[in-house]
C-alpha cells in the first residue's frame, strides 16, 4: 500500500503473524479488505482473544516483496505488527535477537536486515 510501518517485531516464538486493528486502520484498510473468521487465540498471558478478521498484505522488505497472511486482533501493543513463524519459515529467515538482525536468502544472496539498537520503553 506504499506505507512504511515502523516498530515491527519478528518473534520466532509466535505461531502467528498479527496485525493489530489500530495498525490496519492506520493503513486505511476497511471491512471489505478483511476476510471474516471465527478463530480465537491464546495470548502470552494465557487470556483468550478473538480474531476479528484475517488479511493478506503485500510486504516489501527490500529487496523482497511477499504476500503475508495476518490475523487482525484488537489488542494494545507497543509494536505495529508481529511477524511470527509462518513468515519466518516462508522466507527461510534466521532471526537473531542477540545480534538484533534477521537474515534470509533472496535471489542467490543473503539479505541482512538490522533492527533498532535502542528501543524506548
Amino acid at each position: 500500500m506504499g506505507k512504511r510501518i515502523p516498530m515491527v517485531l519478528i518473534e520466532a516464538r509466535s505461531a502467528l503473524n498479527v496485525c493489530p486493528l489500530k495498525t490496519a486502520s492506520c493503513l486505511g484498510l476497511s471491512i471489505k479488505d478483511f476476510v471474516p473468521t471465527d478463530q480465537y487465540v491464546r495470548a502470552y498471558d494465557n487470556s483468550r482473544r478473538e480474531v476479528l478478521e484475517t488479511i493478506t498484505l503485500e510486504l516489501t522488505i527490500r529487496p523482497m516483496v511477499k504476500k503475508v497472511d495476518f490475523l487482525v486482533l484488537n489488542i494494545a501493543s507497543c509494536f505495529n505488527m508481529f511477524l511470527g513463524r509462518p513468515w519466518i519459515h516462508d522466507i527461510e529467515a534466521v532471526p537473531s535477537s542477540l545480534y538484533k538482525k534477521v537474515q534470509f536468502p533472496h535471489e542467490g544472496a543473503i539479505v541482512t536486515i538490522y533492527g533498532d539498537t535502542l528501543i524506548e520503553p
